[in-house]
């Protein structure tokens, strides 16, 4: 993340002084507030909304720089010596860079800035979902492979700040960008992580997400059950020895996404930049080539190829999801909904396929049902629609199992 990109810290409208006040208020969960504990307006039923004031990341940048980097940092004596900037970019934390003031320096060799992560709810969403995120930062870390992490706390953490700027959508296609992210990701799945190996996390996460949904819409729950059951039905986990798939068609998708944009809402969708088969075949091999394998056979890149656009569905269907809790639950400015509806339609074209959909409604519910043809395979995508909200589901010649949804309507 670049300091170009970073915008300047806003003035809060609250004084110094109600700033202290707050720090006594301060609580283990100071970032998740009920949003009817905001507004009748906002409220929700189920979700909360992230409420992160200015008082809140200053207190927390002075209370956790001082606790975990020591030195230096333990002379700042106010939390308003600290020059704290948003950092752009954060789509489920919140970030800052957080800077010591220039008339302090280092005893040591602890850093004079930090990047501050205050988590959004739904990083917070789950336990596991907790502990594993920590786990993997650190261990990334200790190998080389990742910033360092200098605090970690139940909602936020202090890690190193490192200046760069992240790629655009022209330096994804440079080949020699290309390889050099196939390497990296090869490096990642050669590592023994002390984690759970049974490939169950795409279902528990999503369940988990669209149970934060359904809470946030109880009177609807006859139709929610049924979003429930076909979350995702088609379980990518069974079908496939590995994820694989996974992982580089959710880094093809984000080819066509953006982020650098600025005013709403917050992204542009370029379709056309989705990975041609040619370009796919090539991180294919630089990716294999990593890993030890320079003989790779034509079925081979095909498989993967398959695999790899078929799980790509998957990624978009996660997506959408996350969004759609976003929306409700996220304080930060970014259009949500918008990113939401473009990962429901962002399956309908890509290289060597299209596809169709048409909705039937009926009470106010719409069910979608769309095939996907391209080299190598058949899909089929279903729907649900009711209001603003919107879950669907994914399967590769899977019509049989799929049907059942079909056959449900009232």
């Amino acid at each position: 993340m670049s300091v170009e990109e970073m915008k300047g810290s806003k003035n809060n409208s609250n004084s110094a002084a109600a700033r202290r006040k707050l720090v006594h208020q301060d609580t283990a969960n100071d970032t998740d507030v009920p949003i009817s504990a905001v507004s009748e307006t906002e409220a929700n039923n189920g979700l909360s909304k992230d409420i992160v004031t200015d008082a809140i990341v200053r207190h927390k940048a002075f209370r956790w720089c001082q606790d975990s980097i020591g030195g230096a940092w333990t002379q700042v004596t106010s939390e308003d010596d600290l020059t704290i900037a948003p950092i752009s970019g954060g789509m489920s934390n919140y970030l800052y860079l957080v800077t010591l003031p220039a008339r302090i320096k280092p005893l040591g060799d602890e850093p004079t800035e930090v990047l501050l992560r205050i988590y959004g709810q739904i990083s917070k969403s789950t336990l596991d979902f907790l502990v594993h995120n920590s786990v993997v930062f650190a261990l990334l870390a200790e190998r080389k492979l990742g910033p360092k992490p200098y605090g970690m706390y139940h909602d936020g953490r202090i890690e190193e700040f490192i200046q760069a700027r992240p790629l655009g959508p022209e330096d994804l296609k440079e080949e020699e960008v290309m390889g050099m992210v196939a390497e990296k990701l090869a490096q990642f799945h050669s590592l023994d992580m002390p984690l759970c190996k049974k490939p169950r996390w795409f279902k528990s996460l999503v369940r988990g997400w669209i149970r934060d949904i359904q809470n946030n819409y109880d009177l609807n729950s006859e139709v929610l059950e049924k979003l429930s059951l076909m979350a995702p039905t088609f379980d990518m986990e069974k079908e496939f020895q590995n994820l694989l798939g996974y992982d580089l068609g959710n880094h093809f998708n984000e080819w066509m996404f953006d982020y650098s944009s600025s005013g709403k809402p917050g992204f542009k969708y370029s379709p056309e930049n989705y990975p041609t088969k040619k370009q796919q075949y090539y991180f294919f091999r630089s990716y294999l080539k990593a890993q030890g394998q320079t003989d790779v056979s034509e079925a081979t890149l095909a498989k993967i190829y398959m695999e790899t656009n078929t799980l790509s569905l998957h990624s978009h269907f996660l997506w959408g999801v996350w969004s759609m809790v976003q929306a409700q639950a996220s304080s930060i400015e970014f259009d949500y909904n918008v990113r939401g509806i473009v990962c429901w339609r962002g399956i309908e074209v890509w290289d060597g396929g299209m596809g169709w959909l048409c909705g039937v409604e009926w009470g106010g519910v719409v069910v979608w049902c769309g095939v996907l043809v391209w080299d190598g395979g058949v899909g089929w995508w279903f729907g649900l629609s009711y209001g603003e909200l919107f879950i669907s589901s994914i399967s590769e010649n899977k019509y049989s199992e799929e049907k059942w949804l079909l056959d449900s309507q009232p």
